[in-house]
């Protein structure tokens, strides 16, 4: 009786070992087909492999189209659950030297920075620290979901340099350092500030975003037009 029950148990965990394999299996095989038509969309956004590749010699005005495009299907895709892990790897993979390994900063940093300089930060170590502060944030490319989400998170990146300009310049050591860190870091003296600098910044964003919007138009409808064939020609 103790080897039937044993058998039966062997049999039973090589089931559910076979199942978590084959599980195992196609999550992988789903993957890579959302891999593949991820790099296809990407290429229709760039227009050809020659810009993907060329991306820091590109104009200006193709960077920020393509950026901001590019930012947005992100934004699109993991709404979606297609976008769903190692994103920047992908990236990576697909732009290969072209952007080096600061990938989500190059590919951001075009239509950030046109926005930015719209709402009248120019080149300073301002801009310099909000670009860089939301390019390695998780979920970068949702700064360009819509206008009121890049408000948003370009406030929170404002706030986020403010306090820490103000901890390091205080001048100040011991406890009254710890103490203004502490208080500038405040959850809800954060969510205040945020909040005061999103109403003002709101109507400028949007403007910009707006713009960058229209500049990408054509991008828009390529993938448009293309988005039936992609369905339809798989990986």
């Amino acid at each position: 009786m103790h080897y039937i029950h044993s058998v039966q148990g062997n049999m039973k965990s090589n089931t559910q070992l076979r199942k978590r394999l084959l599980e195992e299996k196609e999550r992988k095989e789903n993957l890579m087909i959302e891999q593949s038509l991820f790099t296809k969309r990407v290429i229709m956004i760039f227009e050809n492999e020659t810009n993907i590749k060329n991306f820091k010699n590109l104009s200006e005005e193709k960077k920020l189209k393509y950026s901001f495009k590019l930012m947005k299907e992100m934004s699109d895709q993991n709404s979606f659950g297609v976008i769903n892990e190692n994103l920047t790897d992908w990236i990576q993979k697909i732009f290969g030297t072209s952007v080096g390994s600061g990938a989500a900063q190059t590919i951001l940093e075009p239509a950030l920075n046109f926005i930015l300089s719209g709402i009248g930060i120019g080149d300073s170590p301002l801009k310099m620290f909000i670009i860089s502060f939301l390019s390695k944030k998780e979920g970068f490319w949702n700064v360009f979901k819509d206008c009121d989400t890049a408000t948003k998170m370009i406030s929170e990146s404002i706030v986020e340099a403010f306090v820490m300009e103000a901890s390091q310049s205080a001048g100040v050591g011991g406890f009254w350092e710890s103490a203004l860190r502490n208080t500038l870091g405040d959850v809800a003296t954060k969510t205040a500030m945020v909040s005061s600098l999103e109403q003002k910044l709101s109507s400028k964003v949007c403007e910009f975003f707006g713009k960058a919007s229209k500049n990408a138009k054509s991008v828009y409808d390529k993938l448009t037009t293309d988005a039936t064939n992609l369905a339809t020609t798989g990986s």
